[in-house]
């Protein structure tokens, strides 16, 4: 009886111990944490004020475009849904990233999906594309990749088959970039209906990667997809709508030009509307002109042919730009031909915007394309290509990309794997940063030469 009441003695002398012990632990936890639980607390107040300016934009695009209230519904949910995840993805006070550098622009894509978010892959399964001759075009694989060891890309995330709707990728994606130092991104934009041919409507996505980026100051343009029907009238209307929902933000970015401050807007594959529809909008005495509106804006073209040059400048457009990362493929993707393409910018007063990549890769989804690959030569390639950029003197460098997988131009942390289906390519034996950091040193570097 006496060790039991003993033992009853020792297990309450105990308890009193580890309650004791808890509770100063968790004081020296409170006081230690005071810092971080700021910020916390700053995130939940952005968080809650963000909410609500995602429901009411996503409104708007129901108001807009009916077929796309589902998609935006589920949106507002995942969004509702991530919050706990949002709080424990904060940067760490203290960060210390490079300042964004403005005249460098990175392309970006928004088009990918999972099941968890989306209820299925995108673009992550991307179709094996057909060669134009049906007769090569049966020598070829054909289908769709399957997700998620076998995917429409040579190389594998480090984050995985993320969602591009995933609030933690994203800020993983604006870590990487302030890494890097980039200060503005390209989102490839189709109006609220459409959307590529391998994945869905991504508008509505605008407003999360707007409101992220302002969090960790990088600016946002829109990079317009060739939608279906685009044309002067059309891209009118679709300006409006820009202007209208996201023409306000903070993010949203602007430059100043000609002693105004205008947003800018890349327009891919715009030599696919003919000139006379460009004159139109872009020219002070078209029937559908933006000068000196409130759509007026910094407008660049895609330089494909060295005739698009003067097409694009007697169009009204405000410079040009060559997207392609591969080298010789197109007259404007050959970093020889730059310095001559930035004289004659600045000989008619318009932007030249060269794009630099790491390389180029796509055999994975034009599996007949081989002679296009430009292999990144542990970082050669990319070095040679910013050099030339450099050289060219531009005002503004853009990148392509960060994050198109299927190209393989991506710059994005990839990782090795290797299934019993391929072996994915990697960036060893560097990091998988690697490109982040090589992409700082040469803004370093073109910053220096700006002076």
């Amino acid at each position: 009886m006496r060790l039991r009441k003993c033992e009853r003695c020792i297990a309450a002398l105990s308890l009193i111990w580890f309650v004791f012990g808890i509770t100063f632990t968790i004081m020296l936890l409170m006081s230690a944490s005071q810092d971080k639980q700021e910020t916390i607390d700053a995130v939940m107040r952005y968080e809650k004020n963000s909410l609500l300016a995602v429901n009411t934009s996503q409104e708007a695009i129901r108001k807009e475009s009916p077929k796309q209230s589902a998609g935006a519904t589920e949106y507002v949910k995942v969004y509702a849904e991530e919050k706990n995840e949002l709080y424990t993805s904060v940067a760490v006070p203290g960060e210390r990233w490079p300042a964004p550098d403005y005249d460098i622009h990175a392309f970006y894509y928004i088009w990918y999906g999972n099941p968890t978010l989306n209820g299925k892959y995108l673009h992550w399964n991307h179709q094996y594309l057909p060669h134009w001759d049906g007769k090569m075009a049966v020598q070829w694989p054909t289908g769709f990749h399957i997700p998620p060891d076998d995917i429409g890309s040579n190389f594998y995330p480090e984050l995985g088959l993320y969602s591009s709707a995933n609030v933690s990728t994203i800020r993983e994606h604006m870590i990487q970039l302030r890494t890097a130092g980039i200060g503005v991104i390209s989102v490839s934009w189709y109006p609220p209906d459409q959307a590529d041919g391998q994945g869905e409507s991504t508008d509505y996505l605008i407003p999360r990667i707007l409101d992220v980026a302002n969090q960790y100051s990088i600016k946002v343009c829109l990079h317009i997809e060739p939608y279906k029907g685009r044309s002067a009238s059309s891209l009118s209307t679709m300006l409006q709508y820009i202007f209208h929902n996201y023409g306000n933000h903070a993010a949203f970015y602007r430059r100043k030009h000609r002693g105004r401050e205008l947003p800018l807007f890349y327009i891919y594959d715009s030599y696919n509307v003919k000139k006379q529809e460009w004159v139109r909008l872009f020219k002070p005495d078209g029937d559908l002109s933006i000068r000196n509106t409130k759509l007026d804006g910094i407008y660049i073209g895609l330089l494909v042919e060295q005739k698009h040059q003067e097409e694009l400048i007697s169009s009204g457009f405000d410079g040009y730009y060559t997207y392609f990362a591969s080298d010789g493929f197109t007259h404007g993707s050959k970093g020889q031909n730059w310095k001559e393409l930035s004289q004659q910018a600045v000989a008619n007063d318009v932007f030249f915007i060269p794009s630099v990549g790491p390389g180029y890769i796509d055999d994975r989804i034009r599996p007949w394309n081989k002679i296009n690959t430009q292999l990144r030569k542990d970082g050669n390639y990319y070095e040679l290509k910013f050099r030339l950029a450099i050289e060219a003197a531009p005002r503004i460098i853009s990148i392509t990309s960060f994050n198109e997988w299927h190209e393989g131009t991506q710059i994005e942390k990839a990782v090795p794997k290797k299934t019993k289906f391929y072996k994915y390519e990697d960036y060893l034996p560097n990091q998988s940063d690697f490109y982040l950091l090589l992409t700082r040193k040469w803004i370093h570097k073109f910053k220096r030469h700006k002076g």
